[in-house]
């Protein structure tokens, strides 16, 4: 059984991991590539629940963007 180890080496943009995680997908759907195991590394990001309100966040906005979440 063929399969795929991809390392992407440099911090992406979370939207842009979700971008290549898609698109590999939608390849392994259509059958043109093999089961694929992907490394990569995403800048921070923070998850919030459907219940989570704005001062549930501890950083003020500034904070948020000087760390570019």
């Amino acid at each position: 059984m063929t399969a795929w180890a991809i390392t992407i080496e440099k911090l992406l943009p979370y939207d842009a991991g979700v971008r290549l995680q898609t698109a590999l997908v939608n390849a392994r759907i259509a059958d043109t590539i093999p089961d694929t195991l992907l490394f990569l590394e995403h800048t921070s990001v923070i998850t919030l629940g459907v219940r989570a309100q704005d001062s549930h966040v501890l950083l003020s906005s500034a904070d948020l963007q000087q760390r570019q979440i």
